[in-house]
């Protein structure tokens, strides 16, 4: 038997728990989360990261892609780009948040203008203020 490669996700709102009793296998303690996609994840521990399956990975990211709403504010939390353009991204330095360049997208986080020119901050690099 093939053993499935998984990945990890961090738990929003639209996770939902599963059992009402912590499970255990192999001596680990682990909750099963229901998406409202319909995939399945665990979570191991104590925290907010998920591990599912890359095929329920890809269905995970489909249903999240179609029911993101954009926020209208956002706070830095840390910004991993390099570069002058991304000057200003300092951590807890709040901005506006514009649409997407032309011939771009806003699938893996959001645009905020840079020093000079739209950049975009990754999800996890960012809060939300105002939706």
């Amino acid at each position: 038997m093939r053993k499935e490669e998984k990945t990890v996700v961090k738990m929003n709102g639209n996770w939902e728990k599963v059992n009402a009793v912590t499970k255990q296998c192999r001596g680990e303690f682990f909750d099963v989360y229901k998406h409202k996609s319909g995939v399945l994840a665990n979570r191991v521990g104590i925290g907010d990261q998920l591990v599912m399956t890359l095929k329920n990975y890809k269905i995970y990211c489909e249903w999240e892609r179609e029911h993101r709403s954009i926020p209208r504010k956002i706070k830095v939390i840390r910004c991993t780009a390099c570069g002058d353009v991304f000057s200003n991204l300092t951590p807890g330095s709040e901005h506006d948040v514009i649409p997407s360049p032309p011939g771009e997208n806003s699938m893996y986080g959001v645009w905020v203008m840079g020093n000079g020119s739209p950049v975009m901050l990754l999800d996890q690099e960012y809060e939300i203020i105002q939706s």
